[in-house]
């Protein structure tokens, strides 16, 4: 499997990051995984390292995720 990162969006406001990701199965079926997290950054950043950081933080959430199944 190898996901692939189709948005990653960040709402100041809520301090909140969202992350959709998706890949297709042995299948053939499309498998779609949304993570929403909690993320601050002390730095006015351009939003472009803001998707960075965002993606980033994701693939260190799903490896964690992963080794606790």
């Amino acid at each position: 499997m190898a996901f692939k990162l189709v948005d990653a969006s960040y709402d100041a406001e809520a301090r909140r990051a969202y992350v959709l990701l998706r890949d297709t199965d042995e299948d053939g079926e499309e498998m779609v995984v949304s993570l929403t997290f909690a993320y601050r950054t002390f730095m006015p950043l351009p939003f472009g390292q803001i998707q960075k950081e965002i993606a980033r933080k994701a693939g260190i959430i799903l490896t964690q995720a992963g080794s606790g199944l």
